[in-house]
């Protein structure tokens, strides 16, 4: 996975999130930030000028403003020492009170933020992957964009860090400016050596940090298809005994993601561990330099006491700095990973828009000429030059072996698949265009071999079209006479019965009968039955077969099957061969040929099978 994503810069990566920045929060937390870096300063200097009045009160007796303010608590001389510190104190609590009050607020607000552009993020590509074309679904790996989904929470870190870089970097240059202005000398040496000692850790940890998170990336995903593999394929993997290898290469992955996360929560953290020692070694140089200097006792207490409320502050805002960037590093192969699906998949692109939704009329046939359909990188084309007509009202079946294209032309039929060539029209209307094609689908009503059920109602699942919407009671329960449901009278709950997980609570030909009613219940003017009695025994296939008849004539029906008793009632059977009509005509004239070329198929199959064997007898 590593070799097939795109490599983002950090600077790169923001400027393909910016569309998804809110601009009025974002201007919001900008200005926050701003005003939260000047309340720092404040409070890093009322801490340094408590500090001042502690060590050498006598350079503020000279104040003018400290005078005035002292002269309501009428002392003298050394009286003024105590109500000094007490208005110095009440200083430094109101200033640390606003301050926080102030950072709680923007705290508040930045996270806000961050959450509301990752849910804006994992909105619109939950969005495009409903609206992408069946074709492209068909080249992804499901677990991985489920993935992407639970991915979310890396976005709003990832803004969470950019946030927090922004802050903390403002709160250092006001700083700093601070410290320079007042004692630029060892302010230089305290802040530029604290730089130093922070880019070494921060080229130390970089690479480290970015491996550990591209392992814990690949790990991730190779946990989310395993599970996805071993849900979906249960039975098939239980039948093959095959539990302890899933367990066991579960079980391999799991020390692979502890290591790496456990890599990624040290380095992290590193720069903060590195610069409380070097901070405080600095502040001893700093300390060295004003004693070589020959400073008087008071000045070095003075300017010492400012670099420390200063350092109080900037080495926690410089550690910050440091681990958001880590932090960025530490994201940005998730965001790698998430940004070429979100780039192509985003609605600012007008492909990806909500369909409009035209009118189409069909009064009279469906047409396909000289159709021709090839999947992407494919080396031949699975349907080729079709010509066929399907008249409004008729019923048209199709019949071929696996392979032969049936799925295909399913579809195309419904809409779901573009031809690669030629056209296919409805009542002389090509379905060209993503208009055409979803007025298109509003007539289509489809049934397909394993229906897809919602743990829900039964009338929920039957009003799947308008899903979300107020249900008809009455039209559900014309359906389901339609659909011969006669079942649901035996159930205590009828159609208010929860049909479970894929419908687990119910047999095979009743969820077919619920397809059928689910296809009718959106009035369509055509139904797709795509091998729906394929997977169901022959007493509910009569059923079904008998319920399809009742429907003949009130809508046009499409029939693909195997079983050629489902066939016999079509008006025209088309024979589908390597993505060609073989054969075309009454069920009377196709499918007891059809039928002899199966007969001759299993014939050829069971003399070779008796050769190899006759052969490996004589050996």
């Amino acid at each position: 996975m590593r070799k097939t994503v795109k490599s983002y810069s950090m600077w790169g990566t923001m400027r393909h999130m910016l569309p998804f920045f809110p601009t009025k929060d974002a201007i919001l937390v900008v200005m926050g930030s701003l005003i939260g870096a000047i309340l720092e300063f404040c409070v890093a200097g009322s801490i340094s000028m408590l500090g001042l009045a502690m060590a050498a009160p006598e350079n503020l007796m000279r104040s003018p403003i400290a005078i005035s303010i002292l002269s309501v608590f009428s002392a003298q001389g050394d009286d003024m020492r105590i109500p000094m510190l007490a208005v110095m104190l009440g200083g430094v609590c109101l200033a640390i009170f606003c301050k926080n009050l102030f950072l709680g607020l923007l705290t508040w607000k930045s996270i806000y933020f961050s959450y509301e552009v990752a849910g804006c993020f994992a909105e619109n590509i939950f969005q495009a992957f409903l609206r992408k074309p069946l074709i492209w679904h068909l080249q992804q790996n499901t677990s991985d964009l489920v993935t992407f989904m639970q991915w979310r929470p890396y976005v709003s870190g990832y803004c969470n860090y950019l946030l927090s870089l922004f802050t903390q970097g403002c709160i250092i240059i006001g700083l700093l400016v601070g410290s320079l202005y007042l004692a630029p000398g060892v302010s230089v040496v305290v802040f530029g050596g604290t730089a130093l000692v922070g880019g070494l850790v921060y080229i130390f940890s970089r690479k480290r940090l970015e491996d550990a998170s591209i392992c814990a990336r690949d790990i991730d995903t190779a946990i989310n298809r395993l599970t996805f593999a071993s849900l979906l394929g249960y039975k098939d993997i239980v039948l093959a005994n095959k539990q302890e290898n899933f367990v066991a290469r579960m079980a391999s992955l799991w020390p692979q993601q502890s290591r790496a996360q456990a890599f990624r929560a040290v380095y992290q953290p590193l720069p903060q561990w590195v610069l409380e020692f070097f901070g405080a070694l600095l502040l001893l140089l700093a300390l060295l330099i004003l004693w070589h200097s020959a400073a008087k006792s008071g000045e070095v207490a003075s300017t010492l006491m400012l670099l420390m409320g200063i350092s109080w502050r900037i080495l926690p805002a410089t550690h910050k700095v440091l681990a958001s960037v880590l932090g960025l590093r530490s994201v940005m192969p998730m965001m790698e990973s998430m940004l070429p699906i979100a780039n192509t998949l985003m609605t600012f692109n007008s492909e990806l828009d909500a369909p409009k939704v035209g009118i189409l009329q069909f009064d009279q046939q469906l047409e396909m000429n000289n159709l021709s359909f090839s999947y992407p990188d494919a080396a031949d084309a699975t349907l080729h030059t079709l010509c066929l007509t399907i008249p409004k009202g008729s019923m048209a079946g199709f019949v071929g072996v696996s392979g032969a294209g049936k799925s295909t032309l399913v579809n195309i039929l419904s809409g779901l698949f573009i031809p690669t060539d030629g056209s296919f029209v409805v009542d002389g209307q090509p379905l060209d265009t993503e208009q055409a094609r979803s007025a298109w689908m509003r007539h289509v009503g489809y049934v397909p071999q394993e229906p897809y059920m919602m743990d829900a109602t039964i009338a929920e699942n039957i009003a799947f079209s308008f899903w979300g919407g107020k249900i008809d009671r009455s039209r559900v329960e014309r359906c389901c006479h339609m659909a011969a449901m006669d079942f649901i009278q035996d159930l205590p709950q009828g159609l208010d019965t929860q049909i479970g997980d894929k419908g687990s609570r119910l047999s095979g030909g009743q969820l077919q009968r619920i397809a059928i009613a689910r296809a009718l219940y959106s009035n369509p003017d055509i139904i797709i039955f795509d091998e729906a009695t394929s997977s169901i025994d022959g007493g509910n296939e009569e059923v079904i077969r008998q319920t399809t008849l009742n429907l003949k004539g009130e809508v046009t029906l499409v029939v693909v099957a195997h079983r050629l008793s489902s066939l016999e009632s079509c008006d025209m059977v088309y024979w589908l061969d390597n993505g060609h009509i073989r054969l075309s005509g009454t069920p009377q004239s196709v499918l007891p040929r059809y039928q002899a070329f199966l007969d001759s198929e299993s014939t050829s199959r069971l003399c070779l099978g008796h050769s190899r064997e006759a052969s490996s007898c004589k050996e």
